[in-house]
Parts: C-alpha cells; structure tokens; sequence
C-alpha cells in the first residue's frame, strides 16, 4: 500500500483507491486540516477494510445487509445531519473506528435481530466483527 498527498484533488480530506491500493491525502483540505490523524486513520481503515471484504465476500455481504437496515430504518429521522458512517459499509467501518460520536449513536440504535443477537445495534456490530475475527470488547 502506498500512502501520497495530493493537495490538487477537490472537496476531499483524502480517499483510497482499491485499485492502485493507494491512500491520497490532501493536507490542503479544511476537513484535513481540522483533523489530520482521523483522516489519516478513516482511509487507512478503508484500505484494510477493502482488502478484507474483497477477500471475504461473505462477510462482505453481511456487513452490505447491516448497513443497509441502518439506512433504511433510521436515516429519515436524521433531519438536520446525516450520519456519514451510513453511506455504505466501508464508510460504517472507517466511522465506526475513527468517530467517537458515532460510536455513541450506534449504542442507542435498536438492534436489527438481522445477525441473531439481542440488545442494540453494538451487539449486532459485535456479533459482526467476531465473524471477523475482531474482538470489540475494549473498544466499544
């Protein structure tokens, strides 16, 4: 994996691009600017994130299922903002690692029952990441 800066790319702190396997970042950004170790570690994540769900289409299609209840059941009642982590299942992982207040927002979510576990959207996540073979015990 290859990690460059490129201040030239427009309205983006940084991205990762699965093909070349390459991390960009553009320290000229605000969002960059404001932050740079949660952008340097979301697209980190993104990288380890793609490499392991393009080799674990399974659980790939799990987490897709997961993410996408979210959106369905809870965006419309997100008015005034709207939870990047919900974008689609990388975004959810790199959030979920990289933002505190997302985290926070996942414990008081009622749980989906989609992965057969009782409690709110954390046991569901932990239940995911044990598939994983991700223990969240200390993190979450």
């Amino acid at each position: 994996m290859l990690v460059v800066f490129d201040d030239s790319i427009k309205n983006t702190g940084g991205f990762y691009d699965s093909i070349s396997h390459t991390v960009v970042l553009n320290s000229a950004s605000g969002l960059f600017a404001t932050n740079p170790e949660h952008t340097i570690l979301h697209e980190l994540i993104h990288a380890i994130t793609s490499i392991y769900l393009n080799q674990n289409k399974d659980v790939a299609k799990l987490l897709d299922t997961f993410v996408t209840d979210l959106k369905v059941r809870f965006m419309p009642h997100f008015t005034f903002v709207s939870p990047y982590g919900f974008e689609n299942s990388h975004e959810f992982i790199s959030e979920y690692f990289t933002n505190p207040n997302f985290r926070e927002l996942l414990k008081v979510l009622p749980a989906t029952n989609n992965l057969d576990v009782q409690g709110g959207y954390s046991d569901d996540l932990k239940s995911l990441a044990s598939k994983m073979n991700i223990s969240l015990e200390d993190g979450f």
